[in-house]
Parts: C-alpha cells; sequence; structure tokens
C-alpha cells in the first residue's frame, strides 16, 4: 500500500479491502460465523444439498454493510461541509429509516432488518460516489475480490471437482461462505460480466511493471470466476455469465466492422 500516502488513507483501503469479503458478524462468541462443512460419503454421491449448510442465520451483519457504515461516519464529516450531499444523506435517509420501522412493526421479528440493510448500503454507496476517499476504498474493495475469487477458485479445485460440485461449492478451503448460493454466486457473476466489458478495469487497478502480468491475472481471475459460476450452478449466475459474452460479441463484431471500414477506406484513398 505505498501508494496510499496516509494512515487515514490506508484506514479507507482496509475498510474497502474488508467489505469485499463475503463474511458475517454474529452477536456470539467467536463474533465471526464459521461453519466447517465435514466430508461425508453418505452425500457426497448423493443428489442433495450439503445437509450441513446454514439455511437460516438468525441475526447477523454482513462485513460489507458493516465495514461500509464505519467508512461513511469517517466521509460524513466532509460531506457536511457540503451541504447538496448533506441534504441528500438527511433526504435518502428518512425513507430507508421509515421503511425500517414499518417492516418491523408488521413482521415483529429482527429478520426484516436484513431488507433494511441492503437499502441503507445502497443509500451510503450512493452519497459517497462523487467522495475522493471512496475511490480508495473502492479500490481496497476490488483487490480484495480479486484475492478472494482466487482462492476459492483454487480451494475448489484442490477440493476435487467432485466434492465441490456435491456442496455446490459453498466453501472455501472448508469454511462455508453463508448465503453463498444466495448473494455471493450473483456478485461473482456481476464481477465476471464487468471484467468482460471492462478489461482495463483489473489492469489499472494493480499497475505492475511487467504488463504481462497484469495480463495474466486478468485471465486468471477471469478464469476463477467461470470456475466459481459453473460449480455452484445458479441459473440467475448463468444468465448474467451469458448476457456479458452475448455483448461482449456484439461490441467486438461492431468494432471489427469499424475498423475494415477504415481499413477499407484507407486503401481507396
Amino acid at each position: 500500500m505505498g501508494y496510499l500516502k496516509n494512515y487515514y488513507e490506508k484506514l479507507i483501503f482496509l475498510l474497502g479491502f474488508f467489505s469485499a469479503l463475503p463474511f458475517f458478524f454474529i452477536p456470539y462468541k467467536p463474533f465471526i460465523y464459521i461453519n466447517r462443512y465435514q466430508i461425508d460419503n453418505v452425500w457426497i454421491y448423493k443428489q442433495i444439498l450439503y445437509p450441513g449448510y446454514t439455511a437460516s442465520l438468525g441475526l447477523a451483519l454482513p462485513f460489507v454493510l458493516t465495514f461500509l457504515v464505519i467508512f461513511f461516519c469517517f466521509a460524513f464529516f466532509s460531506l457536511k461541509k457540503e451541504k447538496e450531499n448533506f441534504n441528500l444523506i438527511i433526504l435518502g435517509g428518512l425513507p430507508v429509516i421509515l421503511n425500517t420501522l414499518v417492516l418491523f412493526f408488521l413482521s415483529l421479528s429482527v429478520k426484516s432488518f436484513g431488507a433494511s440493510a441492503s437499502l441503507l448500503g445502497l443509500l451510503i454507496i450512493i452519497i459517497l460516489m462523487n467522495n475522493l476517499d471512496f475511490k480508495i476504498f473502492y479500490r481496497g474493495f476490488l483487490i480484495s475480490l480479486i484475492f478472494f475469487v482466487n482462492l476459492h477458485a483454487i480451494s475448489l479445485l484442490l477440493s476435487g471437482i467432485e466434492i465441490s460440485h456435491s456442496i455446490n461449492g459453498i466453501s472455501i478451503f472448508g469454511v462455508e461462505i453463508y448465503q453463498s448460493l444466495v448473494s455471493y454466486v450473483y456478485v461473482v457473476s456481476f464481477f465476471f460480466g464487468t471484467l468482460i466489458l471492462k478489461k482495463k478495469l483489473l489492469i489499472n487497478l494493480i499497475n505492475f511493471e511487467n504488463k504481462k502480468i497484469n495480463l495474466i491475472l486478468y485471465y486468471i481471475t477471469l478464469t476463477s470466476c467461470f470456475i466459481i459460476i459453473v460449480i455452484m450452478q445458479r441459473r440467475f449466475a448463468f444468465l448474467i455469465l451469458l448476457f456479458s459474452l452475448i455483448i461482449f460479441l456484439i461490441i467486438y463484431l461492431k468494432k471489427n466492422k469499424i475498423k475494415k471500414k477504415k481499413e477499407n477506406y484507407s486503401i481507396y484513398k
């Protein structure tokens, strides 16, 4: 993190880095939810979901929301100086608070806070989009996501395709990724689509002196995303993958057509 000028920027970077990790805080020891899967031939060779999969954790707070809120608190003081952004916080925050209260009183369950948490996270991201510190946070998030996705793919391959397939790829080195079949796989599929359509995103993110290393890392990360999507077998994730490839093909053919036109024009000229 030598490119970061001071401790404050390093802290912002680390908040973004930890935000990308798909883990959850819980209100009891060990305070971070860890569920290790057990290999058993009884279920490995049967076409059923791994019986140790956590269906519902109850009251839990995802890393992304926790560290995003902490970052928001840091950035809040700079936003106060900008009246327009400060008004956006008030006007955007009131509907979220109202929505949270309505959902809670209608359901009388703490699980209702889960839906409100997503809205809160979205609101915070919208508010902070133009914040200079958000670029550092965003950089940390993407580097962490690249790191985690590649480690997850390595874990799946080392465990063996058969075992990884039998547990739908829900673990990384034996530790369950909670809500991996609900949200994580879709984050990976969107990331895959983003890398396909915006190649320079990763290449410009980590600037190695040798540009070939950037290119190798790009294709490794792309392959890792593909492995995860295939093994986790979520239909919507496949649709996102397919949609991204179709758009990429259309853009590629269009660019190729324009290139040929320019070449023909230069020949006749």
